[in-house]
């Protein structure tokens, strides 16, 4: 039914005969619970149509995030076409290549890319919200709180078999969500990794910003620099930590950088786990490895890793 209503959309939006085949091709990409096709006919133009539910809030905020964020002058696929009641928003196609098809790459053809991204990531990051936009509330205590609780329930307990309470207890992490959770400054797009920032010849578009709200720039940078799909090396995590700070002009604050790394892979790991696990879909397992692997790295050596190494080594 939402791809009979999105194509029927497209169609109505630019008044295609009956008779004109429209190709609809499903986009699976990701796991927001939403439906989401590419459309294109002869007489229009090749669209993303998006239909989504209530489920889950942000679903809902696609729009005044976007209408907000392209007036920041961050780069987002336009929308042409939304229908709030029936839930359907038509967005410009910015393509099929996303920063992660460039993985192969080498670090010279992929880094003038990665400006474009730290380009993008500035603006967003520097942006102020009018009040009474509709968005997610900011960054909490109890939101990391929830990321921790997210990876001991389906990390930790679905995915590893064992009991997720004592983690959830430990002080440190306690500590950790309440520092984090004390300030706020920037905006942050909190899913910001190389599925969705889309490449369209030397531009970069952000995608799946929905989830936007006020929080630390250094999350969205932690979910670039340590991203499990991308995977990149140490050497490669140091050049873009100092290619962030060339670009953003801003000083590097390290260990701010390595504790919002452990709640963005903590909460990755928990969202592999309930997708692989709870919703059968086998192609996150492949990254969870590289993301324990990052998690081992980052508290080695520090006072979490008698909290994560006994747990992720076993």
């Amino acid at each position: 039914m939402p791809v009979s209503r999105l194509e029927e959309a497209y169609r109505k939006h630019y008044n295609l005969e009956p008779i004109l085949k429209v190709q609809v091709d499903p986009i699976k990409k990701g796991a927001s619970g939403r439906t989401i096709v590419r459309l294109n006919a002869e007489r229009g133009e090749p669209i993303i149509g998006i239909h989504y539910n209530f489920e889950r809030k942000d679903n809902a905020l696609h729009k005044p995030v976007s209408d907000f964020l392209e007036s920041a002058g961050v780069r987002v696929p336009k929308i042409v076409f939304s229908d709030l009641d029936a839930q359907i928003l038509l967005v410009r196609d910015v393509g099929k290549v996303d920063l992660l098809s460039l993985k192969g790459l080498t670090w010279e053809e992929r880094e003038p890319f990665y400006r474009e991204v730290f380009t993008q990531l500035d603006k967003i990051s520097r942006s102020n919200p009018p009040e009474g936009i509709d968005m997610m509330p900011p960054f909490t205590k109890e939101t990391y709180l929830w990321e921790q609780n997210y990876f001991a329930e389906h990390f930790i307990g679905t995915h590893l078999d064992e009991d997720g309470q004592a983690f959830i207890d430990n002080p440190l992490l306690v500590s950790l969500a309440e520092e984090l959770g004390q300030l706020q400054p920037d905006l942050v797009h909190r899913d910001f990794q190389s599925q969705n920032l889309m490449i369209q010849g030397k531009n970069v578009y952000v995608i799946d910003f929905q989830g936007a709200r006020p929080g630390y720039v250094e999350y969205d940078l932690a979910s670039f620099i340590y991203d499990p799909y991308m995977l990149h090396p140490l050497e490669e995590r140091m050049k873009l930590r100092e290619l962030w700070a060339e670009m953003s002009g801003r000083a590097l604050n390290t260990e701010l950088i390595r504790r919002c790394a452990l709640q963005r892979l903590m909460q990755a790991l928990g969202a592999y786990g309930n997708i692989v696990h709870n919703q059968g879909n086998d192609w996150y397992a492949q990254h969870m490895q590289p993301a324990v692997d990052m998690l081992l790295s980052l508290t080695e050596d520090t006072p979490y890793e008698p909290v994560f190494h006994p747990l992720l080594k076993a």
